[in-house]
């Protein structure tokens, strides 16, 4: 349970940023991560990794992470330049807050997701404790999300008109979590994003 909801938390720190960035889009549609699989992700979003950071080490000092504190940011770069964290940011104008996705490994094992009816149980408490603000969920439960089965939570953001959706799968031999923040007008259309991610991942 502790990884778990500290996975959500973790991946919650960058949902305050305040400008969407611009940076290198993914051509076509393929994605290979370092995490273990392959996919395929709406050209729309535009990919934040430890390549791009080798290549471009200003971006840390850059507006996006302008919400960020220091020892937030420091941690946020050891997670990125390790490997263990991948984001995009969508494309689509909007001032004040950037669509995002986080992706991160968590477990070097597979997170037993069995008694959802517990972890769901649990969850709101143990989230508005570590977030600071009361957390109601909208949904909670662990289904197939394209061709993969997941543990999916979905609560409104930190950011004002946001919401969070959180997704926790299995590789052969791991757990990561995927978690979408988005502006609630933009909820809707960003989901399909997430099943086409899914329709289409392929495990290393």
């Amino acid at each position: 349970m502790k990884k778990i909801i500290t996975a959500i938390f973790a991946s919650l720190i960058l949902t305050g940023c305040a400008t969407t960035p611009s940076g290198p889009s993914i051509e076509g549609t393929d994605f290979k991560s370092g995490l273990g699989f392959t996919s395929k992700i709406d050209t729309k979003w535009s990919v934040f990794n430890r390549n791009l950071f080798e290549e471009n080490p200003e971006i840390f000092e850059s507006d996006i992470f302008s919400s960020v504190d220091a020892e937030t940011m420091k941690q946020l770069k050891e997670v990125i330049m390790s490997g263990q964290m991948e984001m995009f940011y969508s494309s689509v104008p909007d001032t004040e807050f950037a669509d995002n996705i986080n992706i991160f490994k968590i477990a070097d094992e597979k997170i037993d997701y069995s008694n959802t009816a517990l972890l769901c149980s649990m969850m709101p408490q143990m989230l508005s404790q570590q977030l600071g603000v009361e957390v109601k969920l909208d949904k909670c439960t662990y289904e197939k999300v394209g061709n993969v089965k997941a543990f999916m939570i979905v609560f409104g953001g930190l950011v004002p008109d946001t919401t969070s959706y959180g997704y926790q799968f299995h590789t052969p031999d791991s757990t990561v979590n995927l978690t979408l923040s988005c502006r609630n007008s933009r909820c809707k259309g960003l989901e399909k994003d997430i099943e086409y991610f899914f329709d289409n991942i392929k495990f290393n």
